[in-house]
């Protein structure tokens, strides 16, 4: 450390802007893994978007005397597995379609046999629908 730098008096970070927005975030960094502080930064990240890496908030000065830190509120933002892709869970492939399933639950035979099934037909038949069931 030169002459020229005097040391500052650190005051602790204030969260009012940066303040994490889970609690997954918080338990992950007091358990310390990294697996759950990169899943729960990459769900801040989603949420907030992109243009929030650019904007002035996340950027701080360089003070010669003080040492670059990472921004409070995205500490994973210099680390190289914040560029990893997160894995979720599988989606897009719900409707598996079934035949057998699709006559069951919307044929002819199951709404014949109820009085709202009778309903549900004769409603098609008003509005003059070509195929009444499955």
């Amino acid at each position: 450390m030169s002459l020229l730098c005097r040391p500052r008096a650190r005051k602790a970070p204030s969260y009012a802007n940066n303040r994490p927005t889970s609690t997954s975030l918080r338990r992950a960094r007091d358990s310390g893994s990294l697996f759950l502080m990169q899943r729960a930064l990459a769900a801040i990240f989603h949420q907030r978007g992109i243009g929030t890496l650019f904007s002035p908030a996340w950027r701080r000065p360089l003070d010669p005397c003080q040492a670059p830190e990472l921004p409070v509120g995205f500490p994973g933002l210099l680390m190289p597995w914040s560029r990893q892709q997160i894995r979720s869970r599988a989606r897009g492939n719900e409707y598996q379609p079934s035949n057998i399933k699709r006559k069951h639950k919307h044929g002819w035979i199951k709404r014949i046999r109820s009085r709202s099934g009778i309903d549900v037909i004769l409603r098609r038949m008003q509005k003059g629908r070509i195929s009444l069931t499955h």
